[in-house]
């Protein structure tokens, strides 16, 4: 009867809707976390950066305690994170990554040739390489805003369709059950009146 087809429109709704939800909920708090680590490793590549050329001018000023080792070790924690950030961005910020790694690669090789042959001319090349891996730095960044502010809205849209799915297969649901206890009712009241005559 009709509480037999209600009972299979929510047993099929339920499970449904619960999808819908976790499905939803799961994608955005897989975007978060992966805005937040995008967030992160840009932070840390520019901070490691800038402390890269601190202790290469430390080095030229006679501190021994700064190795080339080290700071070459510092370059690379720089390009590693490059790389991971190159994972996590959409494809059209790609040609920007791979600029922001070119000028990554140049910092690194000043810094080397600074370190093996000191001169004045190297110290303002590694000046001039900072300062374009900064820039490159700052375009990825603002790249990234736009295009994570553009993934969250179109996660909204996907969260909003989600929604107004469940909503709308439940009140399609309640009209068909309606409809089926109302015409249940009739037919019930039909047979009585046809007994009672």
């Amino acid at each position: 009867g009709w509480l037999g087809f209600a009972a299979t429109g929510v047993l099929i709704l339920a499970p449904s809707s619960l999808g819908l939800l976790t499905w939803s909920h799961l994608g955005c708090e897989a975007l978060q976390t992966r805005g937040q680590r995008v967030d992160q490793l840009l932070s840390n590549v520019q901070i490691q950066a800038r402390q890269n050329q601190v202790n290469a001018e430390r080095r030229l000023s006679g501190e021994a305690d700064i190795s080339p080792q080290v700071i070459e070790q510092q370059c690379l924690k720089v390009a590693e994170a490059i790389r991971e950030l190159r994972t996590l961005v959409p494809a059209s910020m790609q040609d920007n990554m791979k600029a922001l790694e070119d000028k990554a690669t140049l910092t690194r090789l000043t810094q080397a040739a600074l370190l093996d042959i000191p001169a004045r001319g190297h110290v303002e090349d590694l000046h001039m390489a900072l300062a374009n891996f900064e820039y490159s730095a700052t375009q990825v960044q603002q790249q990234w805003s736009v295009a994570f502010d553009a993934q969250v809205s179109s996660q909204r849209h996907w969260d909003q369709a989600g929604m107004l799915a469940v909503g709308s297969l439940t009140a399609l649901l309640m009209f068909i059950i309606t409809r089926t206890r109302r015409k249940h009712k009739l037919t019930v009241a039909a047979l009585r009146t046809r007994e009672a005559q």
